[in-house]
């Protein structure tokens, strides 16, 4: 996320201040020019509250100048992305999205915040199974957020140079994981049949019909 400062955006209000008749540009009124100087001060020190108030005054007076909803729709954007970007440099990622979603419930339509949500849950994705694939309860959990990671990196490309070569890491452990998972549970199953054959034959024939399944499998996938 970054704050969208339109410094082209002052001069051509500048420039249009006062509005427009018989395609001649009158003098710019001082109090504009003094709303406009006062606005791109706002805007450099960051002070976006101040920003936006000013940009409704500006708006009162300059009927006729469609920059000025642009601005404002992306300083009252950044009025929540600012906060919103110090949690997420903290690796806040949640609390970030509380912040921008707190911004939607008040300006639904702004697309600065609509686009930094999707960003954000974006992210939260992301974490979410870069967790689970770091950390694996099973080669099935691992492979299910190996799927999910691939699916995002497809979808935001961007995030593909710096994930990739983890995800072929865990595609590497996950076949080693499943590999084993298979072999133990072949075992269990073997010592399984083993047992019931000293008390319960018919079930131990089930089991044994099992393992020639689990053979065939084994060897139709190599």
């Amino acid at each position: 996320m970054r704050s969208f400062i339109f410094t082209v955006v002052i001069v051509i209000i500048i420039l249009a201040a006062g509005g427009c008749s018989d395609n001649k540009t009158p003098e710019p009124r001082l109090s504009h020019l003094r709303l406009v100087a006062d606005l791109f001060i706002s805007m450099q020190n960051k002070d976006h509250h101040n920003a936006v108030i000013l940009i409704g005054k500006l708006k009162a007076v300059m009927h006729d100048n469609v920059f000025l909803s642009t601005l404002e729709e992306s300083e009252t954007g950044n009025i929540f992305i600012t906060p919103a970007q110090k949690e997420l440099d903290q690796g806040n990622i949640a609390n970030s999205l509380k912040i921008i979603n707190d911004g939607l419930n008040q300006h639904p339509l702004n697309s600065y915040l609509i686009k930094c949500r999707d960003e954000l849950l974006m992210l939260e994705q992301f974490q979410k199974n870069i967790t689970a694939a770091v950390n694996p309860r099973s080669a099935a959990e691992l492979k299910a957020a190996l799927d999910q990671l691939d699916k995002l990196l497809e979808a935001y490309p961007p995030s593909a140079a710096k994930i990739k070569s983890f995800v072929d890491t865990k595609k590497t452990e996950f076949a080693a994981m499943d590999l084993y998972e298979q072999k133990r549970a072949f075992s269990s199953l073997v010592s399984e049949y083993e047992l019931q054959m000293k008390t319960d034959r018919e079930l131990a024939k089930i089991i044994a019909a099992q393992i020639e399944y689990e053979k065939d499998s084994s060897s139709t996938a190599d």
